[in-house]
This record gives C-alpha cells, sequence and structure tokens, in this order.
C-alpha cells in the first residue's frame, strides 16, 4: 500500500508540474543553500536576495555566532492580503526573522534578547553591525527580522509586487509540500521545518497559538485540521494541532505532523506517528 500510494504521490507531482507550472511566470522564491553558519529553518528568500545573504555567512563566523532562522517566505492564503509591517519583507522573500546562537549552538539571543539591550553581548553586537555594515536593515522596531529593506523604499508599490510574488508562488507551496512528505513517507512522525505548534485545552479554549500554521500567518490550517491528543504536557491537559495538507483524487492524503521545538522537554508522545 506505501508502495501504490509513494507512486501516486509521485505521479502527481509530475501532474502538478504539467498544470501548474508550465503556463505561468517562475515563482523567484528559492532555497537558500545555507553553510554550516547559517542554520534553522529551511531559509525560503526571493533569487534576487541569494547574493545578499551570503556575507552573512563569514560576518557569523568572523563574529563565531550562528545565525539560526526562525522563518522566512510563506504563503498567503489570499496574495492581496494585508501583513504587519514587521512581515512585509518576508512575504516577498526579501527578509526573515532570526535568533543568534554560539558555535555550539546554545542559545545566545532570541527574540526578547534582541528587543531589549542586545549590544551588551559582544559577538551580538559583532553580528549585527557586520549585518547592517553589508546593507541589512535591522532595527529596535522589528528587533527578530533582517531584510534588505524593500517595502520601505517602495511603499507604494509594495501591494502590487506583494501580489505577484504571492500569485507566482501559490502552487509552488503545494510542490514542496508534496516533495517534503516523499523524503519522510518512511521517516516516522511527520515534522515542518518550523515548529509550528497550537496547544489547546480539552474543551478546545486556546492555550497557546503559533504565529503560523503551515505558512499561514492567520493561525489556521491551510488546508483543514484536526485536534487529536498525540503529545501532552506534564498536566495533561494539551493536544497538538494536526493539519492534514493535500487528499489526492484516489482519497490518499498526505499528513504533517508539526514539529514540537523548544517544547519537546515538557512534551511527551502518547500515541503513535501515522
Amino acid at each position: 500500500m506505501q508502495g501504490h500510494t509513494l507512486a501516486f504521490l509521485l505521479l502527481s507531482i509530475v501532474f502538478a508540474e504539467g498544470i501548474f507550472f508550465s503556463s505561468k511566470p517562475k515563482c523567484p522564491i528559492k532555497v537558500y543553500k545555507s553553510s554550516k553558519y547559517i542554520t534553522g529553518d529551511t531559509l525560503l528568500l526571493h533569487e534576487n536576495f541569494h547574493p545578499r545573504v551570503k556575507p552573512l555567512e563569514n560576518v557569523a563566523q568572523g563574529c563565531k555566532v550562528h545565525l539560526y532562522i526562525k522563518g522566512s517566505y510563506y504563503q498567503l492564503r489570499d496574495p492581496a492580503q494585508q501583513v504587519l509591517v514587521s512581515e512585509a519583507d518576508v512575504v516577498i522573500g526579501h527578509g526573515f526573522q532570526f535568533e543568534l546562537r554560539d558555535e555550539k549552538n546554545a542559545l545566545l539571543c532570541n527574540k526578547i534578547c534582541l528587543s531589549k539591550n542586545p549590544m551588551d553581548t559582544p559577538a551580538v553586537k559583532c553580528f549585527l553591525q557586520g549585518a547592517i555594515n553589508h546593507g541589512f536593515t535591522w532595527s529596535r522596531f522589528n528587533t527578530d527580522v533582517l531584510s534588505d529593506g524593500t517595502y520601505a523604499a517602495n511603499t507604494g508599490g509594495y501591494q502590487a509586487l506583494k501580489i505577484d510574488i504571492q500569485t507566482r508562488c501559490q502552487n509552488e507551496k503545494l510542490k514542496r509540500q508534496l516533495l517534503r512528505a516523499l523524503r519522510k513517507i518512511n521517516a516516522g512522525p511527520w515534522s515542518l521545518p518550523t515548529s509550528y505548534l497550537e496547544l489547546m485545552n480539552r474543551n478546545g479554549s486556546t492555550v497557546q497559538l503559533s504565529t503560523s500554521i503551515i505558512g499561514d500567518m492567520s493561525g489556521q490550517c491551510s488546508f483543514g485540521a484536526k485536534f487529536i491528543p498525540y503529545y501532552n504536557n506534564s498536566q495533561g491537559n494539551a493536544v497538538v494541532l494536526m493539519c492534514s495538507s493535500f487528499t489526492f483524487p484516489g482519497g490518499d492524503t498526505v499528513f504533517f505532523r508539526l514539529k514540537i521545538g523548544s517544547l519537546t522537554l515538557n512534551i511527551t508522545p502518547i500515541g503513535s506517528p501515522l
């Protein structure tokens, strides 16, 4: 059965590429191939932004830090959807969310630290000044984002640019999810590159909500959702949101299990993976 599912997925990707990708301009968002000094989530950026990011590897190396990616380009449900200013460059592939870690991958400065007194830590100050010297935009009002300032430089034309990029990349998201499913088909619990997590009480009220679920900043699952008591915290009152990513015409559905990051120590599996 699994072999048939795998073959079906492969055929579906080929079919999807033939239908969705041949007759429209290409999506400019590409995966940035990081060195050991840029780690964390998959870094999805506009292809024109890639050369600008490359020098950050040398900056990180010189400052003896790792640039840990916490989020990058994501697909909006509606390309015309309004976004926060802090997300403006991110949703067009010209910015990303980050934190800094030391050479042993221990947390050095996260979003909270970056919003307070980051310059008090020499390694953090070294990196931020290096990034700014290479033309990156970083500010106290948007402390966990590095960008090239595209939004600020062209606020009047930004909406049209966002709609164009988001529209051109709508089906690329499906392609990436399908390919990810293939890579992980025998890998046990499903996971995403970023820790997208939603904790719920047994009565359904929200305990903690992450900023995004499968690239959707609205906090809703892009493809429908169900709650499964797969992970419990120590009090036994939380579950993790599961999102079904795509249901094929034949009825096969690919599921993605959410990856739990820093909360892993407090959460214990109570069920079997799909």
